[in-house]
C-alpha cells in the first residue's frame, strides 16, 4: 500500500465515492479552463479559497519574514525609513498583485507567469522570454524554500544559544540543520499532500495567534520610542553617501516580505473553481498580510530602545530577538515569542516547496528542463497525486546555500535579494508581456477577475515597481563593498540565466511553449 503507483493508476479511485472524485475534479468552469489552455488535470483540486488564503498568507508571511530581515531598513533607512518604505511598498505590492491576479484568472495554471509570458508577448519573443521566465520563476522559489529553511534551523540554534550559554553554534550545524528542515517540509509535501489543506487553515488561524503573543508583550511591556523618531527620523547606517539611495537599497525588507501573492497560482491546478478563488485569494493576501506585518513594523520600530546598539553595532543574523529580550526583559519570554516564529517559518517552508515544486514539475511538463520527462512525473502517494520528484528537487538551492553558509556569512542575505530579484524579475516579463497586449489594442479573453479601463495603469505602475526593485535587490547591504559583506546573490542568479541561456541553445526543440496548446475564447 506504501508503494508509488503511477498517476494513471484508476484502482484508488474506485474505493471513493462519485461526489468526492467530482469534487476534487474542479468545477465545470475548471474543465473549460483547463481545455482552453490545453493541460490535463494531473492533480487533485483539494484546496478551497480559504485553505489557499491560508497558505499564500503563510507563504509571505510579511510579519515574520519582515521581522526576520529588519536589519536592511534599519541600517538603510533609519526609524523613519523603516515606517514610510513600508507604506510605499504595500501600495506598490498592490498593483503588482491586481495586475497578477487578472493574469491568473485568464490563465490559473501552475506555471504561472512563463505561462502567462507565452500567452501576451510578441509571436516572436513567446518562446524565448517565455523560457526565461519558467527558470527565473523556478529559481527565485527555491530561493524562497531556502531562505525559510535557513531561517528556521538557525533560530532554532540561536534559541539553543541562549537556554545555554555554554552552546556555541558552528557553520556546520548551521548546514545541517538548515538541509534537515528542508528535507522534513520536502517529505511533508510528498506524503501529508492529501492534508495539506488542513495543515493552511490551522497555520493560518496560527498566523494570528503568533502574531499577538508578539505584540502584545511588546504593546505592555517595551519601553517607546518617541513619534518623532518613527516617524521622522532617517539615517544612512550602512555605509552608502546618498540616503535615497540607501532607501532604495533599504527596501529589500518591506518589498521582499510582500512579493510571493502568485504561490497561489503555481496551485491553480489544486484549487476548486480557479479562475475565480486564486485571484481573490491573491487580493486577499495583498490586503491581510501587509495589513498585519504593519502592525509589526510599527511595534518594533517603538520597542527598539538604542537603533545604535540593537541593529547598527550588533553582529546578529537575526537582531530581533534581542529586541525582544531587551523590550520584555525576559530571556524566558523572548524565548517564547520567537518559538512562534520558528513555527511559522517551518510553515513557510513547507508551502514555499509546495509552490517551488508545481512551478517546476510545470516548466518541466513544458519541457523546460533537462530531463523533463523524469522531473515531471506524477506519482500517487497515500491515494493522492504528487509531482514527487520535482518536490525533492525544489531543495537543490537550499542544499547548495546551506553548504556555501560555511565559507560566508552573508548568506541569508544573498538569498533573500536572489528571491526578490528572481521573482520580480518574472512579474517584469509577465506584467510587460500584458502592457504589450493591452497596447496592441488585442483585447483580453473573457475572465472571473478583471481591471478594466484601469488595467494599463495599474500595470505599468506595477512594471516600474517591480524593475527597480530587481535592480536594488542586488546591491550589497553595507559599503565600502568587501569580500566579507558582498552579495553573492548576482553570482548565483547570472549563473542560473547563464544554465538557461545553454539549455535553450541546445535543447530548445524540447520545450514547447504553452501558447502552442492555447485555444482563446472570446
Amino acid at each position: 500500500m506504501d508503494k508509488f503507483t503511477v498517476s494513471q493508476t484508476t484502482d484508488h479511485e474506485d474505493m471513493r465515492s462519485s461526489d468526492d472524485t467530482q469534487r476534487e475534479k474542479g468545477s465545470e468552469q475548471d474543465r473549460r479552463d483547463m481545455e482552453r489552455l490545453g493541460v490535463k488535470q494531473q492533480l487533485r483540486r483539494n484546496f478551497t479559497w480559504l485553505s489557499i488564503l491560508g497558505l499564500n498568507v503563510i507563504v509571505g508571511g510579511t510579519w515574520f519574514s519582515w521581522l526576520t530581515s529588519l536589519s536592511f531598513v534599519f541600517l538603510n533607512g533609519g526609524r523613519g525609513g523603516a515606517s514610510w518604505i513600508y507604506v510605499a511598498s504595500w501600495v506598490f505590492s498592490v498593483f503588482t498583485v491586481l495586475s497578477l491576479a487578472e493574469m491568473a484568472s485568464i490563465a490559473p495554471v501552475a506555471g504561472g507567469q512563463y505561462h502567462w509570458v507565452s500567452i501576451f508577448a510578441p509571436p516572436r519573443l513567446q518562446k524565448p522570454l517565455s523560457y526565461l521566465t519558467g527558470w527565473l520563476s523556478t529559481l527565485g522559489w527555491q530561493a524562497f524554500a531556502a531562505a525559510s529553511a535557513f531561517a528556521t534551523g538557525n533560530i532554532i540554534l540561536i534559541l539553543a544559544s541562549i537556554t545555554n550559554p555554554q552552546y556555541v553554534p558552528t557553520k556546520w550545524q548551521e548546514a545541517l540543520i538548515t538541509i534537515l528542515i528542508a528535507i522534513i517540509a520536502a517529505l511533508f509535501n510528498i506524503f501529508a499532500a492529501r492534508g495539506l489543506p488542513f495543515f493552511e487553515r490551522w497555520m493560518f488561524l496560527f498566523f494570528f495567534a503568533g502574531l499577538f503573543a508578539v505584540l502584545i508583550p511588546l504593546w505592555v511591556l517595551a519601553p517607546k520610542a518617541s513619534s518623532t523618531e518613527v516617524w521622522t527620523r532617517f539615517g544612512s547606517f550602512g555605509g552608502w553617501a546618498n540616503l535615497g539611495l540607501a532607501c532604495a537599497i533599504g527596501q529589500l525588507t518591506s518589498g521582499g516580505a510582500m512579493i510571493g501573492a502568485d504561490a497561489a497560482v503555481h496551485m491553480a491546478e489544486e484549487v476548486r473553481n480557479a479562475s475565480l478563488v486564486v485571484p481573490w485569494a491573491m487580493v486577499g493576501t495583498v490586503v491581510l498580510g501587509p495589513a498585519l506585518g504593519f502592525a509589526m513594523c510599527i511595534t518594533i520600530n517603538y520597542s527598539i530602545q538604542s537603533l545604535q546598539q540593537q541593529i547598527v553595532d550588533s553582529t546578529a543574523v537575526y537582531p530581533f530577538i534581542s529586541i525582544f529580550q531587551r523590550a520584555v526583559g525576559s530571556q524566558a519570554g523572548a524565548v517564547g515569542m520567537t518559538a512562534a516564529i520558528v513555527v511559522l517559518s517551518f510553515a513557510a517552508a513547507v508551502n514555499s516547496i509546495a509552490a517551488a515544486s508545481r512551478e517546476g514539475w510545470a516548466f518541466a511538463r513544458d519541457g523546460g528542463f533537462p530531463l523533463s520527462r523524469w522531473w515531471a512525473a506524477v506519482r500517487v502517494v497515500g491515494n493522492t497525486p504528487v509531482p514527487v520528484l520535482a518536490t525533492l528537487a525544489a531543495n537543490w538551492l537550499t542544499v547548495f546555500s546551506a553548504l556555501l553558509n560555511l565559507a560566508s556569512s552573508e548568506v541569508y542575505d544573498a538569498i533573500i535579494s536572489l528571491a526578490t530579484g528572481a521573482v520580480c524579475g518574472s512579474y517584469v516579463l509577465s506584467i510587460g508581456s500584458l502592457i504589450y497586449c493591452r497596447l496592441r489594442g488585442n483585447g483580453l479573453p473573457p475572465r472571473q477577475f478583471s481591471l478594466g479601463r484601469a488595467g494599463l495603469f495599474v500595470n505599468v505602475i506595477a512594471f516600474l515597481y517591480n524593475a527597480q526593485l530587481v535592480v536594488f535587490s542586488y546591491f550589497p547591504v553595507l559599503a565600502p563593498v568587501t569580500s566579507t559583506n558582498v552579495n553573492y546573490g548576482p553570482v548565483v542568479f547570472v549563473g542560473v540565466i547563464a544554465l538557461a541561456g545553454l539549455c535553450y541553445l541546445f535543447l530548445a526543440r524540447t520545450y514547447t511553449p504553452p501558447i502552442v496548446h492555447y485555444s482563446r475564447e472570446d
